[in-house]
C-alpha cells in the first residue's frame, strides 16, 4: 500500500530500528503492551511506528499480479473453515523397555 493515511493512533515510535523485519519482531515481542496491532517502518529514517489500529486510506495499492486483489478481499475470512474429517480413534502405542546390557566393544 502506498500514500496512506492511517486512521489508528500512533501509540509508540522507535527510531534507530535497523530493518522493517526488526520493526516486526518489535510488535511481535512488546505491540500487546501498547495495544498495537499494525506497524510501519520507514527505511530512510529507521523508524518503526506502531498504530492501535490497522484501519487506513490508501492512494494506491502495490503487489504481486496474482491472485487478483479482489479475489483476495472476497475469500478473506477470520473464521477458519470447519474439518470434515474424521477424528482419530488409535490408541497410543507404548514399547516395552529393553532389558539387554548395553555394549562396550570397542570398534574395530
Amino acid at each position: 500500500m502506498e500514500d496512506c493515511t492511517y486512521k489508528g493512533e500512533a501509540v509508540l515510535t522507535e527510531t534507530s530500528v535497523t530493518d522493517s523485519h526488526s520493526c516486526q519482531e518489535l510488535l511481535e515481542t512488546i505491540g500487546f503492551a501498547y495495544h498495537a496491532v499494525y506497524f510501519t517502518y520507514s527505511s530512510k529514517s529507521h523508524t518503526c511506528t506502531f498504530y492501535d489500529s490497522a484501519e487506513m486510506d490508501c492512494a494506491s495499492l502495490s503487489g504481486p499480479v496474482l491472485p487478483k486483489y479482489d479475489e483476495c478481499i472476497e475469500g478473506s475470512s477470520s473464521t477458519a473453515a470447519p474439518t470434515t474429517a474424521s477424528p482419530t480413534t488409535a490408541s497410543p502405542t507404548t514399547a516395552s523397555p529393553t532389558t539387554a546390557a548395553p555394549t562396550t566393544a570397542a570398534p574395530t
